[in-house]
């Protein structure tokens, strides 16, 4: 290929002419210009092109080189990183300042926001990743990805743009720019700050490593945030699942529990009523099996072991709201119930009715009643114990009962 009029090419810009270039589209650049646009001044984005193109260009092509050895070698996202470190370690030293371990340490770019800045890069048509194959990286799924073996990726930085892939939202920041982030990010990013009441000044937002902080910081926001979400979502679902089969059990019982046994000792009234009341209500009602007799509503339909089985949830419930509320310490008492099988549930309800209509619980105002999980452990299968005999104080200055557990009265 020749220029008009016989004309030759210049040797150093040939392979632009053959990548399409025409004349007038090329000019003479410099290396150390090109270094200068990694400085630590500049935004991560700008300062990996600079990188890029240096690698590329310098070999006279769009495939970004490296030299290791005395070969060249594909250069890597990791090698960019190490080149923007050193680039920014020199900046400094040129400069006279001397930097604490701790600086130079702030100054390094990690892979990952290289690969992100990559990434843009791409959508903006001026670079391209590719594997050894020629296959695109942004059209391989995570799981491709994830299992690319080191070394198969090349960075292509393009001498004529391509077309960029996703356009970006004409923003306006005031009087502050974040041309770090992109438009979605800006967005949320301005909000936090208002939220907060900050404005940052211009050369300030401008700053490298704000911006490089700014970044990570906000990525790890919408992590959290994201994870958050998810989780009030899982337990908001579960909360609904929860009251739908409150309302089914409700619905397919169709009965109200009343216990003035309960109640009573719940409320610590002394003067609650006796248990041949609770007795003659049972007699009264043949069909009720327990010291709970059925207020209103049909009994209810007879029911499967499958649709019992349903029921596990209200069966705590029904022993929770029973049992009585001082004594009951839910932490111990709710794994020890559910432990046990749904006919052993069962029983303990049907021993705390028993249990809530004898003398000794029903005697001064509750306090005999042992918190649940011990009952559930030592207790509910054996008989209740007698209710205590006081005595009255003897002349000689005996002992206010003379027994703590006496025998019953038949």
């Amino acid at each position: 290929m020749s220029l008009p009029g016989n004309r030759e090419w210049p040797a150093s810009i040939e392979w632009m002419a053959q990548l399409g270039l025409k004349e007038g589209e090329w000019f003479h650049a410099s290396k150390p210009a090109l270094k200068g646009g990694m400085r630590p001044t500049f935004e991560l984005k700008a300062r990996v092109w600079c990188c890029g193109r240096l690698h590329a260009e310098s070999y006279q092509g769009e495939l970004a080189l490296g030299m290791f050895r005395g070969k060249k070698i594909p250069l890597s996202p990791a090698g960019i990183a190490k080149e923007l470190h050193d680039e920014a370690l020199a900046f400094y030293a040129e400069a006279g300042k001397d930097l604490r371990d701790e600086e130079k340490k702030t100054l390094k770019v990690s892979r990952q926001n290289v690969r992100r800045a990559l990434a843009e890069l791409e959508e903006e048509g001026v670079a391209e990743r590719r594997t050894v194959e020629g296959l695109l990286l942004r059209d391989l799924s995570h799981e491709q990805l994830r299992r690319l073996p080191i070394g198969r990726i090349r960075l292509y930085f393009f001498v004529r743009p391509r077309p960029a892939k996703r356009v970006p939202d004409v923003i306006k920041y005031d009087y502050v720019s974040f041309p770090f982030l992109s438009p979605s990010e800006g967005r949320l990013f301005s909000k936090i700050l208002r939220r907060f009441e900050l404005d940052p000044v211009p050369y300030v937002a401008g700053d490298a490593y704000v911006q490089e902080t700014a970044k990570r910081a906000l990525a790890e926001y919408q992590q959290v945030e994201s994870v958050a979400r998810t989780d009030y979502e899982k337990t908001e679902n579960v909360a609904a699942e929860t009251l739908k089969k409150s309302l089914d059990v409700a619905a397919a019982t169709e009965r109200i529990v009343s216990n003035p046994v309960s109640n009573s000792v719940r409320n610590g009234d002394s003067g609650a009523a006796p248990a041949s009341s609770v007795l003659r209500a049972i007699d009264n009602n043949p069909s009720s099996s327990s010291a709970f007799p059925l207020v209103s509503g049909p009994a209810p339909p007879l029911r499967g072991r499958k649709a019992e089985e349903e029921d596990s949830p209200s069966l705590y419930q029904t022993f929770k709201y029973e049992y009585p509320a001082g004594r009951f310490d839910e932490p111990k008492s709710k794994p020890a119930f559910e432990k046990k099988t749904k006919a052993q549930q069962r029983e303990v309800i049907e021993r705390l009715r028993v249990y809530l209509a004898s003398p000794r619980w029903k005697s001064d105002g509750g306090c005999w009643v042992p918190f649940a999980s011990t009952w559930l452990k030592d207790d509910y299968l054996s008989q209740p114990p007698p209710a205590l005999e006081k005595r009255a104080r003897n002349s000689s200055g005996g002992e206010t009962f003379d027994k703590a557990f006496g025998a019953a009265e038949d």
